[in-house]
């Protein structure tokens, strides 16, 4: 807790800094439509984030509109590029804004491709945890057990969310007729002091989202089976 105070203290220093920055060296040489323009920018960004912020993690979904705000400074920044280098030489600048388009049209393309990637892996994973799932009770049946412990649940993959709510909705899924309760516990030892003596499975992830179960065998060791 206190390195996490440390943390956004400091990032609140240096933003705090770069703010100063921006404003002696940028802002004050900005015109007065152009400040207006910045300022509007900024608390358009600020404003749009706000509803979100209790969320704790922002996800990029949320930023769509905010980015508006960015998006209008950016624009703003790149006139004034090519009203500088324009005075230089026409072609000059003609080719700097060229290559200034391609360079941030390439880092969305890449980030896009990542968002992809990262998604299509998170599918993967939910597959693999439902198809061995639906594995394990078509072999042993549902009736011995109504509660199931889940251990290292995947919740994200890169900028993808995989389960992060909804694990007990995905079992549900599988067994709709079936009154399964579904807990997510830390460790698997965590999940056999809690279940005590009322019964129930102990399933852990992998890491390509397939699972593994725990057992407690006669002599009171937990060992896992492979499913």
């Amino acid at each position: 807790m206190r390195e996490n105070v440390l943390i956004a203290f400091l990032g609140l220093v240096i933003l705090f800094l770069i703010l100063i920055f921006a404003y002696r060296l940028v802002f004050k040489k900005l015109e007065s439509n152009e400040r207006t323009i910045v300022i509007f920018a900024v608390l358009f960004f600020i404003i749009s984030l706000i509803p979100f912020l209790g969320l704790g993690n922002i996800t990029s979904r949320y930023s769509y509109l905010a980015s508006f705000g960015l998006c209008l400074i950016l624009a703003l920044f790149l006139k004034k590029i090519y009203d500088y280098l324009i005075g230089k030489d026409k072609y000059i600048a003609i080719a700097g804004f060229t290559l200034i388009v391609i360079f941030f049209l390439s880092v969305q393309l890449f980030q896009f491709q990542k968002v992809q990637t990262d998604w299509k892996r998170a599918g993967e994973k939910s597959k693999s945890f439902l198809a061995s799932l639906e594995h394990a009770y078509a072999h042993y049946g549902v009736a011995d057990a109504s509660t199931l412990y889940f251990v290292n649940v995947p919740i994200r993959d890169g900028e993808a969310w995989i389960f992060p709510v909804g694990l007990s909705d995905a079992t549900w899924l599988l067994f709709p007729d079936k009154d399964i309760k579904v807990h997510q516990v830390g460790s698997v030892e965590q999940a056999f002091s809690i279940m005590g003596e009322s019964g129930g499975r102990v399933f852990k992830f992998n890491d390509d989202g397939s699972l593994v179960e725990w057992i407690k065998n006669i002599h009171g060791e937990i060992t896992p089976w492979n499913i």
